[in-house]
């Protein structure tokens, strides 16, 4: 059975995730309310559907471009954000961020279509759709 973290609602409908196909997260979403659960806000709302859209991550890429170097149309298009928090450690499991008031752990998810996939001591690598920057510590 799925289970819903409760008062998680960061996002209003479902998210689709960069390389995940619709029909993924349309199938978890369906089990889930099978099952007898809540609908969830958005797709990242149950464990289940965060690790199934993760599976489908590609790797990050060895040179990843400052947001600087993408182009103007796709940044554009990234949602805003900012680090509240940056917590480094070299234990990859203690690392975290504070984005929009929330904790936000590497390969989670900050908004529609960006993920937050890597945290470096010097800043965060995130990935919006199918695009990998860095984003430095200011």
């Amino acid at each position: 059975m799925c289970s819903l973290r409760s008062g998680h609602r960061p996002h209003g409908g479902l998210l689709r995730g960069p390389g995940a196909s619709g029909g993924l997260v349309a199938v978890a979403l369906a089990a889930a309310l099978i099952a007898g659960a809540a609908a969830p806000a958005s797709a990242q709302d149950t464990p289940e559907m965060l690790a199934a859209m993760q599976a489908h991550l590609p790797p990050i890429p060895a040179e990843v471009p400052a947001r600087d170097a993408l182009p103007a149309e796709l940044r554009a298009e990234i949602p805003p954000f900012q680090l509240e928090v940056h917590r480094w450690h070299a234990d990859p499991a203690l690392r975290f961020v504070k984005i929009h008031s929330r904790r936000v752990e590497e390969g989670g998810v900050v908004d529609r279509e960006l993920w937050l996939r890597e945290i470096r001591p010097d800043g965060v690598v995130m990935q919006f759709r199918d695009a990998f920057f860095l984003h430095p510590l200011r």
